[in-house]
């Protein structure tokens, strides 16, 4: 199976080659037509320049030295991720280092299978990602506000087997792409001045990690509104600002008025974008919380259960080929072994490529009818729920127990700060909005709650030793 060689974009190309650009340098990449003669010009130049390239030194531009030196290292075929700042000629330079890899002496010796880099803004040229040596105030909240966001979507779109290549590009984003690598797990692998050596730094096995309850718990406040007391019957206490100051989320701007900070920012977008974090310890000590409260305590439901849906699979349908070959016990990790290998065996054909539906995180019955409830629990911003995986659920609770589910009920619990002003989740417009398409797509009678759950002492950090308590919680319902 190919890798995928993330790489950051400068401009080392026409540096290299002292290619004249005409005082395009800081123009954005929407500007391209407005300096029409100077862009065809250097486009012209760059295109000329790599058609009569033959046998050309790989040290042509930063980018392609370092992308054929980490494939000679990985010794496999390898697919290359061109990632470009907000400017005329980051992505013109990309263009022709895609042109220079795909050409057929050099995509066979260096394994190339594909080069992905698409001239528009998307995944591949970052919008608002740009700043020049005298920014204006304006540039630089574009940066943070929609620069920082649009990258971390675009590196979120690259679901390979990925390593980092933060060789070219601007160093404005270095700091940024060694963050995302550090969150994911994945390596950096870059050359310095030309050379000859790969350096490698290997994330994977780090001897450390972001506490994501922490993450969780303070991503709810990075709001400039919120911090500028904007919203009505809401100011942020001094004691959560202290905290996160503390933790370099946010900072004293111009006029001593609060700001979420650019680390602040990336970290809201990953949290946002990435469900990776809702399967933290935190998750499972709120199943443990609902499951106590349903049993002991509920008017409404009892006999809370777990069910693991085995192979039920969330694609196009719930059977899949695998289900028909495979003759072996229903557990979790005979499940993931069976898939993994189905996947290897069918890892040239993406269409064939499946990933176990998971479980149902309760199971319940209605005190009245005796009836079946199937509950999802999330965080307040719905991380990693989508509509597909909530029908998929239901059809897959039927196929198990061949009975439909009479209702689907979603949970959402929100870590409350000691400091916080206690809002009702009927009150949080973007929430109910989110909830409201969920039930008008649900197959069942779809219902919501929301829970409002103490877990903090005088710091971000979460406090579990409250969960291990006696607590009773209440459930608010949310009106759609």
């Amino acid at each position: 199976m190919a890798t995928t060689i993330i790489t950051t974009v400068g401009t080392s190309l026409i540096e290299n080659t002292k290619i004249t650009t005409n005082g395009l340098t800081d123009r954005t990449f929407s500007e391209r037509d407005e300096n029409g003669l100077h862009y065809k010009n250097t486009d012209d130049k760059l295109s000329k320049l790599i058609a009569e390239c033959k046998n050309c030194d790989i040290a042509l531009s930063a980018e392609i030295t370092s992308i054929t030196k980490i494939q000679e290292q990985l010794q496999k075929p390898v697919i290359v991720h061109l990632v470009c700042t907000d400017t005329i000629l980051s992505p013109l330079c990309a263009k022709y280092i895609k042109e220079w890899l795909l050409k057929p002496e050099y995509k066979t010796k260096w394994q190339i299978t594909e080069v992905k880099f698409e001239w528009q803004y998307g995944n591949h040229i970052v919008e608002g990602l740009r700043l020049k040596s005298k920014s204006s105030s304006k540039e630089v909240n574009d940066f943070k506000e929609t620069g920082i966001k649009k990258l971390i979507e675009a590196l979120d779109a690259v679901n390979d087997e990925s390593v980092i290549n933060i060789t070219g590009g601007y160093k404005g984003v270095i700091p940024i792409m060694t963050m995302y690598a550090q969150i994911k797990k994945l390596p950096i692998m870059y050359t310095y001045e030309g050379s000859e050596e790969i350096i490698e730094i290997n994330n994977e096995n780090l001897p450390m990690s972001f506490d994501w309850e922490i993450a969780q718990n303070a991503v709810q406040f990075l709001d400039d509104t919120y911090l500028k007391g904007g919203i009505p019957n809401i100011k942020p206490s001094e004691e959560i600002v202290k905290q996160l100051k503390k933790l370099g989320l946010v900072k004293t701007g111009k006029k001593g008025k609060l700001e979420v900070s650019a680390l602040g920012i990336m970290l809201k977008a990953f949290v946002d974008k990435n469900p990776v974090v809702e399967r933290g310890t935190l998750g499972f000590f709120m199943e443990y919380l609902l499951y106590r409260h349903f049993n002991e305590f509920d008017d409404t439901y009892y006999q809370p259960t777990k069910l693991d849906l085995f192979l039920f699979i969330y694609q196009s349908q719930l059977y899949n080929e695998i289900e028909l070959k495979t003759k072996f016990a229903f557990n979790s990790d005979d499940i993931k072994r069976e898939v993994g290998n189905w996947n290897a065996q069918n890892s040239d054909n993406a269409s064939k490529q499946i990933n176990t539906l998971g479980d149902i995180d309760l199971v319940l019955k209605l005190k009245v009818s005796n009836g079946i409830s199937i509950c999802e629990i999330k965080p307040v911003n719905l991380s990693g729920a989508t509509i597909d995986k909530m029908k998929y659920r239901i059809e897959g609770y039927e196929k198990v127990v061949k009975t439909k589910p009479s209702e689907f009920i979603f949970i959402v619990y929100h870590l409350k700060y000691k400091q916080e002003t206690v809002k009702s989740f009927n009150e949080n417009a973007n929430l109910k909005k989110k909830l409201t398409d969920f039930k008008n797509a649900c197959p069942v009678n779809f219902r919501a709650y929301g829970v409002l759950v103490d877990l903090t002492d005088d710091s971000l950090q979460v406090n579990y030793t409250s969960l291990l308590k006696d607590k009773v919680i209440t459930l608010e319902e949310i009106i759609l």
